[in-house]
């Protein structure tokens, strides 16, 4: 309610040249967006400005998305305002088809172009927005909490995604979100019809240098042990080879290793895990990009900016080192 009310202060607070009562407009704060049959498939979640807060969903299915907005124009009875737009969701047929959904947000004067792009599977998509909630303005908090205690997600902003569309050498890739008993839950990563499962959405935000922490729970004698990692940093150097570097400080957790903690040589037997395990699944993420000819880590791009030099994917050398310290052993003793 609090976010709710903070988007009607910002739209009464704020100047306009084409100044329009604020009872006669609808703000627009989700939009789910399908193509099929050569027609694009628009579900926005509206809030309507009666005495009431109100949110209302509205679907419809026309030749542009000009017209969609036009039909649920019509249809609420006021006019669409899109400036306050919070999450545009895309679906398999949105992504993968050659089709520019995005000329409408590039074109409209009203678009602000600083809301967040995520995907949606068709299982879920007639269920993410209802009219009992507004759920575009919680998903980016639960972005926020995902990427600061998970790291399996990203934040991908509207202008974000077109710049990664229109440059040469790199590959989109998108935070999905889904329904889990009955709630909106954040996901891993999706690109070219295929999902990251989770320890991978790890491996990318690791090499991406998208998170300063995470957690990674690491096989050891038939059992397991978790580090949370911190301070990450990873470094790239392009010498014909590309070289990457990734280290941190990390500190033990969940520890039920068959190793004697009270063994000074322990910490050197498990940070040796820790760095085969953390290089071991790099390579298999950036081998699984290569086999897929989809450069969602933008490597192709990195050496092009770097060196000038034009390299095919699938012919690209990669060398990786890890270096993890363990810094504490935290309760674990």
């Amino acid at each position: 309610m609090k976010k709710i009310i903070l988007l009607i202060s910002i739209l009464l607070l704020g100047g306009c040249y084409d100044y329009t009562e604020i009872d006669d407009i609808s703000i627009i704060t989700g939009i789910i967006l399908d193509y099929n049959n050569n027609e694009y498939e628009l579900t926005t979640e509206v809030f309507e400005n009666e005495k009431e807060s109100k949110v209302k969903i509205y679907k419809t299915t026309c030749k542009s998305i000009d017209l969609c907005i036009l039909e649920i124009s019509k249809e609420s009875n006021k006019e669409l305002f899109i400036s306050h737009l919070k999450t545009l969701i895309l679906t398999d047929r949105t992504i993968n088809k050659d089709i520019k959904f995005y000329d409408y947000f590039l074109r409209n004067s009203k678009s602000k172009m600083n809301f967040y792009v995520y995907y949606v599977s068709d299982e879920y998509k007639d269920k993410i927005f209802n009219d009992s909630d507004n759920s575009s303005l919680y998903l980016k908090d639960m972005t926020d909490f995902n990427i600061k205690d998970y790291s399996t997600s990203i934040k991908l902003l509207f202008t974000d995604m077109i710049q990664k569309l229109l440059e040469k050498g790199f590959d989109n890739i998108y935070p999905s979100i889904s329904i889990k008993d009955d709630k909106l839950c954040i996901d891993s990563l999706v690109y070219s019809n295929k999902e990251l499962n989770n320890n991978e959405s790890i491996i990318y935000n690791i090499l991406s240098n998208n998170t300063i922490s995470t957690y990674i729970t690491i096989p050891c004698d038939n059992n397991s042990f978790s580090l949370n990692i911190n301070h990450l940093k990873t470094k790239y150097k392009f010498d014909n080879t590309l070289n990457i570097e990734i280290k941190s400080n990390s500190k033990l957790s969940n520890y039920n290793c068959k190793y004697n903690l009270n063994d000074k040589n322990t910490i050197k037997t498990l940070e040796e895990l820790a760095n085969k395990y953390i290089t071991n699944n790099s390579y298999d993420l950036i081998n699984k990009s290569k086999k897929d000819n989809y450069d969602f880590l933008g490597l192709i791009r990195y050496i092009y900016k770097h060196s000038k030099k034009e390299i095919d994917l699938k012919d690209l050398t990669v060398k990786i080192n890890t270096n993890i310290k363990i810094n504490s052993i935290g309760e674990s003793r």
